[in-house]
């Protein structure tokens, strides 16, 4: 449906204080330039939300393109030192309530997206 127009990636993240929850973090998502604006990413979450059948999905961008999506207030820290503000830090509670009660609480991943080279900005990229 989207080969070739839209890439998303989720990769497995852990809130340390609840390591019951099935949760994701969501990066990189990109949409080949000549398909942006047209729904294409949208869907894509849309339905990569369903097959991961997710209690939450966490999210480190600009809040003009997630703020509206991924509104669920929480306080679980990022996985990795990031210069990224809080504010950039966003949640998609997709069972509810799932953050109640939480607190703030550290988060973990393994992997490649681990690394906080991943985390920065493509202008501090070497």
């Amino acid at each position: 449906m989207y080969e070739g127009v839209a890439h998303a990636c989720y990769t497995p993240i852990t809130i340390d204080k609840a390591p019951h929850l099935k949760c994701y973090v969501l990066a990189p998502l990109a949409v080949l330039p000549d398909y942006q604006g047209k729904g294409y990413a949208t869907r894509l979450m849309e339905e990569a939300e369903k097959e991961l059948d997710a209690d939450v999905i966490f999210v480190m961008g600009e809040p003009f393109h997630y703020g509206n999506r991924y509104n669920t207030p929480h306080n679980v820290l990022p996985p990795v030192k990031t210069q990224a503000p809080l504010e950039c830090w966003f949640a998609r509670e997709l069972t509810q309530g799932a953050l109640d009660g939480i607190g703030e609480s550290t988060s973990t991943l393994e992997g490649p997206y681990a690394e906080p080279v991943m985390w920065g900005h493509p202008s501090e990229q070497v």
